[in-house]
């Protein structure tokens, strides 16, 4: 190669060495669980050091650098270990992710993790003296062995492995959050497993680096959503992300599909901080969460904790005349009830809920809420002089 292209792809180098540096250190606490920080921050370093490593290589085979012929061998050792373990990374970091509790026990998984590393491991590790995969000739260039292709379906087995894994996510009825984050990643890795196949069937091109690299901002960018979308104790979809899914809804209503929204208030909540303590109100405010997730969930509808100990759902329905909105409050607070028991509580939590029906797209959301609020305090009247 010219220098002046030597000197652009180092730069290139540098730039991608750069950005993981950046993403590692922009990775905060808030932005997931310590398993999956963890996982990423693995996927990241994975990364820097396949950049550095295959940098070294590419130098070495193209005759910029002349090292001794063992360190040549080290060199395209860890170059085609470190897109072994990026594919590990990156589908342990998927599991963490999107499937807890796992869809198979803990022995499966490590069956699943260990088998193919292991077999690619083995014949690595046999080419330093037959040439399984790899060997050196009398220049120090690569010549790539038969079982080469061992390791790039082994590579490719983890790739396919995160895609079932993520296809089996999209099948169940998931958060819009979590949806849209799950198909971004599926995105991600079909791009991933394209360039391994270009980089396998034209091995002087490599275009793992960047693909990689993007594959890598995705899912920062995804991690990052949840901290501005989603409610930290609960899990739920946000304030922000209510007023933003609901009122794209709103705009696009018929009148064949109406909208039903439902205001939710949990009952003597303030007398559950004061007498059991914050600790407490938090295992309540989870329990309430988790209730309107599970019940919503059977509607293919919306939820959201919108501030405090308040709620908002939302559903599309096709029967304005039916008796929906009461059907699901009774489920509700049937199956709220029910986990109180469970979790053995030492109170029985019950919510409020007013609703309206949406079926005009020109007014905005903030007009429904309204409607949905009057009739929540209608409910919590009604609560109050019963008690």
């Amino acid at each position: 190669m010219h220098v002046e292209v030597w000197n652009l792809l180092i730069v290139y180098y540098v730039v991608f060495f750069i950005t993981a540096v950046f993403l590692l250190f922009k990775l905060t606490p808030d932005m997931a669980t310590k398993s999956e920080r963890n996982s990423f921050q693995y996927l990241i370093l994975l990364y820097m050091a396949y950049l550095a490593v295959n940098l070294s290589c590419m130098l070495q085979l193209n005759g910029v650098i002349f090292p001794p012929r063992l360190i040549c061998y080290a060199i395209c050792f860890f170059s085609l270990l470190t897109v072994i373990f990026n594919g590990v990374a990156l589908y342990h970091f998927i599991m963490m992710r999107f499937l807890k509790p796992l869809p198979f026990s803990p022995r499966c998984y490590v069956t699943i993790s260990i088998t193919p590393l292991t077999v690619m491991m083995v014949c690595l590790i046999l080419s330093f003296t037959n040439g399984m995969v790899f060997s050196l000739d009398e220049n120090n260039a690569v010549v790539y062995g038969p079982a080469y292709s061992v390791l790039t379906i082994g590579s490719l087995f983890y790739y396919l492995a995160i895609i079932a894994l993520l296809l089996h996510r999209l099948a169940k009825k998931n958060s819009y959050n979590r949806r849209q984050q799950a198909l971004t990643s599926l995105g991600a890795v079909l791009l991933l497993i394209a360039a391994i196949l270009v980089n396998t069937l034209f091995r002087s091109v490599s275009i793992l680096p960047p693909v990689i690299l993007i594959t890598i901002v995705i899912l920062f960018i995804n991690m990052q959503e949840d901290v501005v979308h989603t409610d930290a104790l609960t899990g739920m979809n946000n304030r922000r992300k209510a007023n933003e899914y609901i009122g794209g809804l709103i705009e696009n209503l018929s009148e064949e599909k109406p909208l039903i929204l439902y205001m939710c208030d949990i009952n003597r909540f303030k007398q559950i901080n004061d007498r059991y303590g914050h600790a407490e109100g938090d295992k309540a405010l989870l329990l309430v969460a988790k209730t309107l997730k599970t019940v919503i969930d059977r509607y293919e509808g919306f939820a959201a904790r919108f501030g405090g100990d308040e709620f908002l759902l939302s559903h599309s329905t096709k029967d304005t005349s039916s008796d929906t909105p009461q059907e699901l409050i009774k489920s509700i607070n049937q199956m709220l009830s029910d986990a109180c028991k469970k979790a053995d509580c030492p109170y029985t939590l019950s919510l409020c809920i007013g609703h309206t029906l949406c079926t005009d797209p020109s007014r905005p959301l903030q007009d429904y809420i309204y409607e949905a609020d009057q009739d929540l305090y209608v409910c919590k009247r009604k609560f109050h002089a019963k008690k």
